[in-house]
């Protein structure tokens, strides 16, 4: 027979069958003021009802001692003193090895275990291998040291020739020179140490530029140049703040305004 009541503390009904399971609605409901002292005596009594167990590793049967409440709990707790013992003692299917060697390869699926092979070109050598995984771009570690090595070198060269060489000053209806006698030219700290000062940021990033393979003049010209405070340069890192047919308008407009020097 089910009786309901309603609790004085949290005011919600409760519904049961023994006079014990509502004793423990109240002795446990949060908002009981001697909620956490009830709590603190439950799990003392816990603690001091815990008995000490030995037990014999099933792997290198080394002695490990486990506290549980019953005797039922220490026979159905683990089996293995170290989580490397119980490694070792797992037994794998031959299919099961066969996925975790797949998936140790980077491969994200399989065909029942049976790895699937496929040809590619390296992109460095051009000469064919096979792989199991179709987005390798490289036959080996030799071919993809030697590409990004050429290709960082490509860069370095392009990025050199995209760098400013005018002077903003020559150009004082273009840019807001009155940036410069606030904040300063930014200067790093082993060489003036003005952190907030003032550098010459890419409108169109060399970043773009070189994906694009945009003729560096463009890159370097007056017109891609805008003066920003270095920390705000920092912040937009590689990003551009112009597509390339901006960036030809801009440097149109420019050539048409400021005569040549």
């Amino acid at each position: 027979m089910f009786e309901t009541r309603q609790c004085s503390f949290c005011l919600q009904y409760v519904s049961f069958e023994k006079i014990t399971q509502w004793a423990g609605h109240r002795s446990r409901c949060i908002k009981n003021p001697q909620h956490a002292f009830f709590n603190e005596q439950i799990s003392k009594a816990r603690r001091l009802s815990r008995k000490t167990y030995v037990k014999l590793c099933d792997h290198c049967g080394k002695q490990f001692e486990l506290q549980q409440l019953t005797e039922k709990e220490f026979l159905c707790s683990k089996k293995h003193c170290t989580r490397s013992c119980s490694g070792q003692a797992r037994k794998l299917t031959s299919q099961s090895k066969e996925k975790i060697r797949i998936s140790s390869l980077g491969r994200k699926s399989w065909n029942k275990g049976i790895c699937k092979k496929v040809e590619n070109i390296c992109t460095h050598c051009k000469i064919q291998f096979e792989t199991i995984r179709c987005t390798r771009m490289f036959c080996g570690a030799i071919c993809k040291k030697s590409f990004y090595d050429k290709q960082h070198g490509i860069k370095q060269i392009y990025k050199d020739k995209c760098k400013f060489r005018f002077n903003v000053f020559d150009y004082p209806e273009h840019f807001d020179l009155s940036l410069i006698e606030k904040h300063g030219w930014y200067k790093p700290t082993n060489r003036g140490n003005n952190l907030k000062g003032v550098s010459r940021d890419h409108r169109f990033s060399i970043n773009d530029g070189f994906l694009f393979n945009v003729d560096p003049e463009k890159i370097s010209h007056p017109a891609n140049c805008n003066l920003v405070l270095h920390i705000d340069n920092q912040r937009k890192n590689k990003h551009s703040d112009l597509t390339l047919k901006e960036l030809e308008q801009f440097i149109y407009d420019f050539n048409d305004k400021v005569p040549e020097r």
